[in-house]
């Protein structure tokens, strides 16, 4: 998921009104900087999605139109704007004034069909489910040779895991939203979400796809897996407790000798983006009151 990280309080930049519909569902996205995708975002969102379920973009921290694009969808699309550029601040500020009915956070650069995104929020208010995922599906139209062989190998590795490639879209229902309480100052929200549940609350809908747009270049995907280890290694550090903090994200090396010999050739690069992530991951657990929020660029 995409935003940069949190240290005080949000400002509220255009103080919103809470919903004038106090029970609807809602869809929240968060988005900093996001002119250039958001717009992309919203129509396919916004094709098919049931009239019901309100649509809000938390936009905080943006210095670019993220927020004219969106208020150019009329009144389908409510805007949220904050000062601070926090994806959590974000997210809980729009929970403050979002209806209490079922929330999907989606993020702004994830393509996410109305259809689907009406399937998700029926399976959380018709079947009771606590928190719903839709199957994601990694575009690479776009990306390298390099990032290619990554995605097989990795895609292979973790693929079956229901919740481990990360769609961009995770469905809350109230209950849920109640055990989680107040989003903390954290880089992996998404992994903070998923670790106070049990695996088996959280439903994975194969009837439902998001698109995830992979990076261009083997060096956009590095700095996204460091972000994706140094938010997994906050996480452990900051609450052990939590079901799922604690897992070890290692022991793929056995796991590599068990691919396909047709992978095999992708496996250097594979080796060398794991490594090279977790040795920059590392120096910055060190200093992570300077982290600076890494994210892809080229595929923006």
């Amino acid at each position: 998921m995409n935003g940069e990280g949190a240290g005080c309080e949000p400002r509220a930049a255009h103080p919103p009104e809470p919903s004038p519909f106090i029970d609807l569902s809602c869809i929240l996205i968060p988005a900093h900087n996001e002119a250039s995708v958001v717009g992309a975002t919203l129509t396919t969102l916004l094709e098919g999605l049931d009239p019901g379920i309100e649509v809000l973009v938390a936009c905080n921290g943006c210095r670019d139109a993220t927020a004219e694009v969106a208020r150019g969808f009329g009144d389908r699309v409510r805007v949220l704007e904050i000062e601070q550029a926090s994806k959590t601040a974000a997210l809980n500020a729009a929970t403050e004034v979002a209806g209490k009915g079922a929330h999907v956070v989606l993020d702004a650069d994830i393509q996410f069909p109305g259809i689907d995104a009406s399937r998700l929020v029926d399976a959380l208010e018709a079947e009771g489910a606590l928190a719903v995922e839709p199957v994601p599906r990694m575009n690479l139209d776009h990306s390298s040779f390099g990032v290619r062989g990554y995605y097989a190998v990795w895609l292979a590795l973790h693929g079956d895991k229901p919740g481990k490639i990360g769609g961009g879209v995770l469905g809350l229902s109230a209950a849920a939203r109640a055990r989680l309480g107040t989003f903390p100052d954290i880089i992996a929200d998404d992994g903070w979400v998923r670790a106070h549940f049990e695996t088996s609350e959280l439903v994975y809908l194969t009837d439902c796809t998001s698109v995830v747009e992979a990076p261009r270049t083997v060096g956009d995907l590095i700095r996204i897996k460091t972000r994706s280890r140094l938010g997994n290694k906050q996480l452990r550090q900051r609450f052990p407790h939590l079901r799922g903090a604690s897992v070890d994200t290692g022991g793929w090396g056995s796991k590599l000798r068990r691919l396909s010999p047709r992978l095999w050739v992708h496996v250097p690069t594979y080796v060398w983006v794991t490594v090279r992530a977790e040795r920059r991951a590392r120096a910055q657990a060190r200093d992570l009151a300077s982290y600076v929020w890494e994210r892809d660029e080229s595929s923006r």
